[in-house]
C-alpha cells in the first residue's frame, strides 16, 4: 500500500506482530527505486526519503542501502580486492588492516562514521603504544577507502578528512662520505659484488631492481640503464599463488 506519491514516498508494512513499518523510498538520478530508511515513525520516514532526495539536489548522492554496511564488510568485499596498489604496498595494507583497522573501528557501518570516530580510533592507537609513523600509515589507509566510498556514492560524507594525527619527528639521514665508499669497496674483494654496488650507489636503485638488471637493460652508447623488472619478497598469505617472491 502506498501512502504518498510525490518524488519520494512512504510504503506501509504491517509485521507479523502487527507493528507498523514505513520504508522510505525514492528514485536515484538514474530513475532506480532506493530504500532511504525502514522506520516505525511516519513523520521521520517522511522526512527520511526527503532528506535523501535534498543531498542528490545538493550533489551528495549516497545510497543509504549500501552505507548501512559496515567498513570492514565494505573494505574485504569491495575496496580491498579491487584497489589497484603493488604487491608490497597490498602487503602492508593488509596487516595495518587486519592489525588496526578491522578489530576496532572496521565494526561501524559506514553511514554512521563521523569525524570524531576517527579522532577518539587515532587516540586508542596512542593509548594502545602505536608509534606515529604507524597511526599515519593506517590513517592513509582509512583515507583511502573511505574516498573510495564517496567517489563510488556510497556515502555522501568523508569522515577522515581534516582529522589529523600525530606528528612524525624525522631523523636526519646519514649519506656515506666518499671516503666512507672507497673503503666499503676497498674492503669487498669480489669484482663483480664492487660493480654491482658501484652501480648501486650511482643509480639509486632500488635492490629488487638492481638485482633484475641484464645485460640488454645497458645503452653503452647513451650510457641509460633501463629498469624493466623488480622482484620482491611476499608472505604467501598476500602471494596470488603462495609463493615468497614476485616479479
Amino acid at each position: 500500500m502506498i501512502l504518498a506519491l510525490r518524488m519520494g514516498w512512504l510504503e506501509r508494512r504491517v509485521g507479523g506482530d502487527g507493528a507498523i513499518r514505513y520504508p522510505a523510498r525514492y528514485r536515484d538520478l538514474r530513475g532506480c527505486k532506493r530504500s532511504a530508511e525502514v522506520l516505525a515513525n511516519e513523520r521521520k520516514a517522511n522526512k527520511a526519503w526527503q532528506g535523501a532526495e535534498a543531498d542528490m539536489a545538493a550533489g551528495r548522492v549516497g545510497d543509504p542501502a549500501r552505507g548501512q554496511r559496515t567498513l570492514q564488510r565494505y573494505v574485504g568485499d569491495k575496496w580491498f580486492p579491487n584497489h589497484l596498489v603493488e604487491r608490497t604496498t597490498r602487503q602492508s595494507y593488509k596487516y595495518v588492516l587486519d592489525r588496526y583497522l578491522m578489530p576496532t573501528i572496521g565494526r561501524m557501518r559506514l553511514r554512521d562514521m563521523r569525524p570524531w570516530h576517527v579522532r577518539e580510533w587515532i587516540v586508542e592507537l596512542q593509548t594502545g603504544g602505536v608509534a606515529p609513523p604507524t597511526i599515519h600509515k593506517c590513517k592513509a589507509v582509512l583515507d583511502a577507502a573511505l574516498t573510495t566510498a564517496l567517489h563510488d556514492q556510497i556515502i555522501s560524507f568523508h569522515a577522515g578528512k581534516g582529522v589529523k594525527v600525530p606528528p612524525v619527528v624525522t631523523t636526519p639521514r646519514r649519506i656515506a662520505t666518499v671516503e666512507q665508499f672507497d673503503a666499503i669497496c676497498a674492503a669487498i674483494a669480489n669484482a663483480t659484488m664492487r660493480l654491482l654496488i658501484e652501480t648501486d650507489i650511482e643509480t639509486g636503485l632500488r635492490w629488487g631492481e638492481l638485482t633484475e638488471l641484464r645485460p640488454r637493460d645497458i645503452n653503452v652508447t647513451t650510457a641509460v640503464i633501463s629498469v624493466e623488472r623488480a622482484v620482491v619478497q611476499l608472505n604467501p598469505k598476500v602471494h596470488p599463488e603462495g609463493k615468497r617472491v614476485s616479479w
